[in-house]
């Protein structure tokens, strides 16, 4: 429905409002700004987030991930008793797959198989096969960052792992609690996954986490994800993504569901009461919370709300340095969908900052498209 769907770009809208680049980590003294110096803020952090998307588009995981993972460049034809056929695949994929028939599988009692794995191995850049090469106490893979490459410069490295059994619905699963997974192209780091610590409750049938700590690295930039269990149904998630202090910003939310049956959770209206959080970057935050009880008091489904219901229940602030400088609401019968209330009244449409954000963003990211 159109205004869920709106509901739903509102959150976006508001991240990226503060998405961008800075040169200064220190936040500055809090000062009161004039309506026009706010409108200026604004549109200086959305010119600093395309240049920090640039920034990622230009770096090197993107430029590994497009090439080895994105691009299906590489041609396989299979042949059988009834005739054949020819498919196009990542590169990433085909070598995987390769490996996987080698020396796999890569899931053995429904987990990772680490211990099983465990080796050197190269790739053959003439036969197309994988040759363990050495016996190690990690998994090493030396292959082609590229499909039409003629060197080995990629090395994948899974230097530990540890997991636990999990249950899901009376499944019985493996889940990571601690690993470290490290991609090197030309001796330069491009992707690093750090599972620092994972924690589960094992006592239901629906291990849900208690605690989280993950760190990926997706060169040039570092994004943390930390997850905290609260109580049996207060629930915190933290990320936050930075680049050595270019670019940087934190997204933080707190959930608060009705039950802890989580197997059972089945709708929105019934099971969450409440979602709060906050959009920061530098000196410009953006608040948002929606009382889920207030709809159900309704005795509506979300996505039978009117504007003026969700306006109502959805409350969305900008701050700058702490101070409230904007109201954000929906207007769903306006060209675009969302409208900013400055701290003296004034009303303007949120297109004046975002309108050219698609056309912005298809040109920075066309390459992976093309």
């Amino acid at each position: 429905m159109k205004k869920i769907n709106y509901l739903l770009m509102l959150f976006v809208a508001v991240f990226l409002t503060v998405v961008s680049c800075t040169e200064n980590n220190e936040p500055d003294i809090a000062t009161l700004t004039t309506v026009e110096e706010d409108k200026k803020n604004i549109k200086a952090n959305m010119d600093s987030f395309y240049s920090c998307l640039e920034t990622l588009a230009d770096g090197g995981f993107s430029d590994f991930f497009y090439k080895a993972i994105i691009k299906e460049d590489v041609e396989t034809t299979h042949t059988y008793s009834w005739g054949s056929y020819t498919e196009s695949e990542s590169w990433i994929n085909f070598t995987m797959e390769q490996f996987d028939k080698q020396f796999g599988p890569f899931n053995k009692d429904n987990g990772f198989n680490y211990n099983g794995l465990k080796g050197k191995y190269s790739w053959g850049i003439v036969e197309k096969k994988w040759t363990k090469v050495a016996d190690a106490s990690i998994i090493e893979l030396n292959f082609p960052s590229v499909h039409t490459g003629t060197l080995n410069n990629a090395v994948l490295v899974v230097d530990s792992y540890e997991d636990i059994e999990v249950s899901y619905t009376n499944e019985i699963v493996k889940l990571p609690t601690k690993g470290h997974l490290l991609v090197t192209v030309d001796n330069v780091k491009t992707f690093e996954i750090d599972i620092k610590e994972v924690i589960y409750d094992v006592n239901t049938n629906f291990s849900m986490p208690l605690k989280a700590d993950i760190h990926i690295f997706t060169s040039p930039f570092t994004n943390s994800f930390k997850f905290n269990r609260v109580s049996p149904t207060e629930f915190n998630f933290t990320y936050s993504l930075s680049s050595g202090g270019d670019c940087g910003y934190t997204f933080n939310t707190d959930l608060e569901l009705n039950t802890s049956d989580y197997g059972n959770v089945s709708s929105i209206e019934n099971d969450i009461k409440k979602i709060k959080g906050y959009f920061s970057h530098n000196n410009l935050k953006v608040t948002y919370s929606f009382d889920v009880t207030k709809v159900k008091a309704l005795g509506k489904k979300i996505k039978e709300l009117s504007t003026n219901e969700i306006n109502t229940i959805l409350d969305s602030e900008l701050l700058y340095n702490d101070i409230k400088i904007s109201d954000i609401t929906i207007d769903d019968k306006a060209d675009f969908p969302f409208n900013m209330t400055f701290k003296d009244g004034e009303k303007e449409s949120a297109e004046v900052y975002f309108g050219d954000f698609t056309k912005r963003i298809e040109e920075i990211t066309k390459k992976y498209f093309n």
